[in-house]
């Protein structure tokens, strides 16, 4: 009601328009009242969609799978984002004792300061707690020979753990023998998906149980893939969560049944949902709106 309103009264201020001006402004403003009609219909479309599962959303199956690249490009798609920690520069993260971390720069990486998280184009990444002390935790630890979260990890392999997407990459993301990894899984923009995926790297392969964890669902790699035995040395699995409807957000978690059993993760990966018909339309009406603007402006 208020772009007609503002439409109407910008006519009837203009009352020595040339007659092919007139004629398209009445036009214009016919074309512009049906349009906004339109778009109020739409717009509650798109606001019913928006707030669709955003609250209280159940997994609907949290599907494990050995890890191959063809299998992960298969469950990508053109809009999906990625994360694969190969920028390492575009990560907010805090390293322990507050310092660069290990390393030269700008390829430093390490254990993240306890209590705080990695953010990324996906989410945020944190621990579980527990206090890993394994080799894996001395070799990523800063200032002394104990974990108590996560790690940005940079080599190639770290007792079976390291980058798994892409094939070449160098970056992930280590438990460092701590209890876990939780993700909170969010798009910028509040954007919502349905899914997610992501690979992992060296699980319960020290006899550890490791459960994945989502909205309701969960998964014991051992009991799954090897009838509870641990899995074999530098394992590499492609984890699919199918939530069933549209979320903003999904908390993911990843944990060890024991310390110094660590793993990595990588290819963090969410697919938005398309924007609806009703936002393309209601972008063509905004776009409308500001030629006729001009239009006027000019005349």
């Amino acid at each position: 009601m208020q772009t007609h309103i503002r439409l109407s009264m910008a006519t009837r201020m203009c009352p020595r328009q040339r007659p092919r001006d007139a004629q398209w402004n009445r036009k214009g403003l016919i074309f512009m009242t049906y349009l906004y009609k339109t778009l109020g219909l739409a717009a509650a479309a798109t606001l019913a969609l928006a707030t669709t599962g955003a609250t209280g959303a159940q997994a609907a199956s949290i599907t494990v799978q050995s890890f191959s690249p063809g299998a992960f490009i298969g469950l990508a798609k053109s809009d999906t984002v990625i994360e694969d920690f190969e920028t390492p520069g575009a990560l907010t993260k805090t390293f322990e004792g507050g310092g660069t971390g290990l390393g030269t720069a700008p390829d430093t990486y390490g254990e993240l300061a306890a209590g705080t998280a990695l953010g990324s184009k996906v989410g945020s990444f944190t621990g579980l707690g527990g206090t890993g002390k394994g080799n894996t935790c001395q070799n990523l630890s800063i200032g002394n020979a104990t974990c108590d979260n996560i790690a940005l990890q940079f080599d190639s392999t770290l007792n079976g753990q390291s980058n798994i997407v892409p094939d070449e990459g160098k970056w992930s993301i280590n438990a460092a023998d701590t209890k876990g990894i939780e993700w909170t899984a969010f798009l910028p923009g509040d954007r919502q998906f349905t899914s997610l995926f992501f690979a992992i790297r060296d699980a319960a392969d020290q006899g550890a149980k490791l459960t994945v964890a989502a909205a309701g669902q969960s998964v014991e790699l051992t009991d799954l893939l090897n009838n509870g035995n641990r899995l074999g040395n530098n394992n590499e699995q492609l984890i699919f969560v199918d939530f069933g409807t549209a979320v903003d957000s999904a908390l993911i978690t990843m944990s060890s049944s024991k310390i110094n059993d660590s793993f990595s993760i990588d290819g963090a990966a969410i697919t938005p949902v398309p924007l609806p018909a009703a936002g393309w339309l209601m972008i063509a009406g905004l776009g409308g709106l500001a030629a006729l603007r001009r239009r006027k402006r000019a005349a």
